[in-house]
């Protein structure tokens, strides 16, 4: 018996089920039946598992041992051997867009937590929404599995599409200096994904890179999956994590920067402001640049779909990174902060250690107009408020 499920993202599972040469094998399961019945428990189930092995692959075919070439992709690396057989196995299907393939388990479990890794780790994968599969049976006993993916284009058009991304991506990477180091790469990716593509829920193609490349305008996926596409070119470790964000669907990153593992979410980084002519403006919100678990989790939860670390380390922290971090009160510090970014006319953010110290910040700066001591003829004050991870910014 053959059943076909399918899975696509954000669908449950659908079950149909149709009869499938399951008479034919029924004299040879009533032979192996008699034979267990003479024989002791180990050696039946050892010619149990002989006789189910050589049936699948008599109906199923032998699954091709695909290349393994995902070693340095990081949900590859949290699957035990058997997912990451068939995530490979996987990989060579979606890349070669074939129709369907065998893989080396009977297990529904496998093979989604498989599929799943793939997903987090190729974010390239803009031509493949979901999956489809089929499980052969001969009673109650799975003899094989393949998978079907489902593919949203044809290979011509998907050819052509991966083209222009992939020379559109090139343009972009060709403004990072080759003496970069991680945080360099992280930060111009967090920074061009904003500055050069808009949050927009009615976008084409949200779901996937094309609407970063080729329409500029996506939502939390689509910068999810172009952030990761780009840092792994750039040689950085990056997967999507998915899950909620106060409680909305949500997707964002896990990156390894120097060694250490940080989060970053490009499309909470994406913030507007209104100009004095109420005229809405983008800006890059920094605050959401290579977090800890512990800050991120603040507002967001993954769905589990793939291990995660816990992120502990802060070297790489932007705040860190750029001296705008303060564990002490030092108000001509941080008010030399603001006081470039109003000679700039740009803006400017500071963190602060604890939420006495925000607070003791904003009220300086902002309630008591502290601000005009660094900011000489300052009328008009905007300012942004992120108190869950004490970071004050300034627009001018």
């Amino acid at each position: 018996m053959r059943k076909e499920n399918r899975r696509a993202a954000g669908a449950g599972n659908r079950r149909m089920s149709v009869k499938r040469a399951g008479s034919r094998f029924l004299s040879a399961v009533l032979i192996l039946s008699v034979t267990f019945s003479l024989c002791g428990c180990s050696f039946a189930r050892q010619a149990a598992d002989t006789f189910y092995s050589g049936l699948g692959r008599l109906v199923v075919g032998e699954p091709r041992q695909a290349a393994s070439v995902s070693g340095d992709r990081y949900a590859y690396q949290q699957l035990g051997p058997e997912e990451q057989t068939v995530y490979d196995q996987i990989v060579e299907t979606v890349a070669n867009q074939a129709e369907r393939a065998s893989v080396s388990t009977e297990s529904e479990k496998v093979l989604e937590r498989a599929y799943t890794a793939v997903m987090a780790d190729y974010g390239e994968f803009f031509w493949v929404s979901g999956y489809r599969y089929n499980t052969y049976t001969s009673g109650d006993q799975v003899i094989g599995m393949e998978i079907l993916p489902v593919y949203t284009m044809d290979q011509t058009q998907r050819e052509a599409e991966q083209r222009q991304v992939q020379e559109e991506a090139s343009r972009w990477l060709g403004e990072v200096s080759p003496q970069a180091g991680d945080y360099e790469k992280a930060k111009f990716v967090y920074e061009t994904l904003i500055q050069r593509v808009d949050y927009a829920l009615d976008a084409v193609e949200s779901q996937n890179i094309l609407s970063v490349f080729l329409y500029g305008e996506t939502v939390c996926q689509g910068y999810a999956e172009a952030a990761a596409y780009l840092l792994q070119r750039l040689g950085i470790q990056c997967a999507v994590v998915t899950g909620t964000a106060q409680g909305e669907p949500h997707a964002w990153n896990l990156v390894r920067l120097d060694g250490e593992y940080y989060y970053m979410d490009v499309t909470w980084g994406n913030s507007t402001y209104l100009t004095e002519d109420e005229q809405e403006k983008k800006t890059v919100d920094y605050a959401y640049l290579n977090l800890t678990t512990e800050e991120l989790m603040e507002t967001h939860v993954a769905d589990g779909q793939i291990s995660l670390p816990q992120c502990t380390a802060t070297e790489d922290n932007y705040f860190r990174r750029e001296g705008l971090y303060f564990s002490r009160w030092d108000p001509e510090a941080i008010g030399n902060v603001f006081g470039e970014a109003w000679r700039q006319d740009t803006s400017a953010s500071v963190r602060l250690s604890d939420p006495g110290l925000y607070q003791q910040t904003l009220e300086y700066f902002i309630f008591d107009r502290g601000i005009v001591d660094f900011c000489p003829e300052i009328e008009d004050v905007y300012y942004r408020e992120n108190s869950q991870l004490q970071v004050l910014t300034l627009q001018f």
